[in-house]
């Protein structure tokens, strides 16, 4: 027995369109007589494998997501570590008045560090076309971060150049502790950098699959795609008149 359905959920998120096409494929398969497509990408049970594909594409993404906060959240930790440390180790360089020479070349290089905020890195915007080329962008939030690497490694010359800086420091203020701290921000950006690889990679993936005008890979088709051969299908088996086309129409993508 077919039920009309009064309202669809409006929201164009991947889930939700696969929630949708979920019910695309259970009204195809209350049908009777049973609807066969000329297609045998658009059976039901070929709804039913592409359903399985495009929860896997969703998954991808939301673990390369959870793997790259993964690294990115201990990093703003790290940086703020690194800038307590650096006003600590200013205000030793500070203490000492055989030192105050050197002084102000250290605190310039602090100041700079230490009011450095590196912006939030912003994807580029979704391509009209899911098979266009990924934009070149440069990552302001990325390469932020590598700068602070370049003002930390100034700050350890600014240090070195204070005789006796390392005599009694505590370490982790020490010349070895901000070579430690520097070793570690570098492993952090580079692990983050191909994190975000396999993060836009997987994107890229599961927008092809939702929408390319392209055969994908395997040579099927995406799902906007079927998704209206679906309807077709429909329209051409019972008519454009009939209970089962209403239903799958109102089914919107």
């Amino acid at each position: 027995m077919l039920t009309l359905v009064a309202f669809m959920p409006s929201e164009k998120s991947f889930q939700d369109r696969i929630g949708r096409f979920v019910l695309l494929k259970e009204a195809c398969g209350d049908m009777v007589p049973p609807f066969l497509p000329a297609d045998t990408d658009i059976t039901v049970a070929a709804q039913t494998s592409f359903i399985t594909t495009l929860n896997a594409c969703c998954a991808a993404v939301s673990t390369a997501q959870n793997d790259l906060k993964d690294l990115t959240d201990p990093r703003v930790v790290l940086v703020k570590t690194i800038k307590e440390r650096v006003t600590r180790a200013v205000n030793r360089v500070a203490s000492n008045r055989a030192w105050a020479g050197k002084l102000p070349a250290v605190k310039a290089v602090a100041n700079v560090l230490r009011n450095f905020q590196p912006p939030r890195s912003q994807p580029p915007a979704p391509s009209a076309d899911p098979d266009a080329p990924v934009p070149k962008k440069r990552d302001r939030g990325g390469q932020s971060y590598k700068d602070i690497e370049g003002h930390l490694g100034k700050f350890l010359g600014a240090l070195g150049k204070c005789a006796g800086y390392d005599t009694g420091v505590p370490l982790d203020i020490s010349s070895l502790g901000f070579s430690t701290l520097l070793g570690q921000l570098q492993t952090a950006n580079a692990a983050i950098a191909d994190k975000e690889v396999v993060l836009r990679d997987a994107q890229v993936e599961r927008a092809r699959v939702f929408e390319s005008k392209r055969p994908l890979p395997d040579g099927s088709a995406c799902l906007r795609d079927r998704w209206a051969r679906i309807k077709k299908a429909v329209k051409a088996q019972y008519g454009p008149g009939s209970a089962e086309y209403a239903l799958v129409q109102g089914i919107k993508y």
